[in-house]
């Protein structure tokens, strides 16, 4: 149910992808528990999906979801973590809150650099979240130089 959420949701058929996630949840929960990455993982998928639908408060609530247990379940250090760190910045962007989101995105930077190193495209991908909510911020100079990373 999990892909075929994530099969809908590049569909742009939120609604259905929803549906799927939703029956994927109950799976996950009822078989691994709320407690594991799978079940973060389709909580991230549901955040994505929301914010796809245009609600970034609702996309919020499922990757803060995602992050508390992948913190919990995989540590500080671990990739997924910083995906999930890095999708809560994402959604607290498009919700206008750009000071929270700046700090999640560096708490994702924190982790992915010495995993990934400074060449790997996610960190491109961070660099340009961080360079963006400066620029939302009104931080011009530090956008120019997240850019230019």
């Amino acid at each position: 149910y999990n892909n075929m959420g994530n099969a809908y949701d590049g569909m742009g058929e939120c609604d259905k992808a929803l549906q799927m996630f939703e029956k994927a949840l109950k799976i996950s929960q009822a078989t691994m528990g709320e407690q594991h990455a799978a079940t973060a993982g389709i909580y991230g998928n549901m955040g994505s999906t929301y914010l796809s639908k245009g609600d970034p408060g609702k996309a919020r609530q499922m990757n803060e979801k995602s992050l508390q247990i992948m913190r919990a379940v995989l540590g500080e250090q671990h990739l997924s973590t910083a995906i999930s760190y890095h999708n809560l910045g994402v959604s607290l962007l498009k919700g206008d809150e750009y000071a929270k989101a700046l700090h999640m995105f560096n708490q994702a930077l924190k982790i992915q650099l010495p995993l990934l190193g400074e060449l790997h495209p996610e960190i491109s991908t961070t660099y340009c979240n961080i360079a963006n909510t400066h620029d939302k911020l009104g931080h011009y100079e530090r956008a120019l130089q997240m850019h230019e990373k």
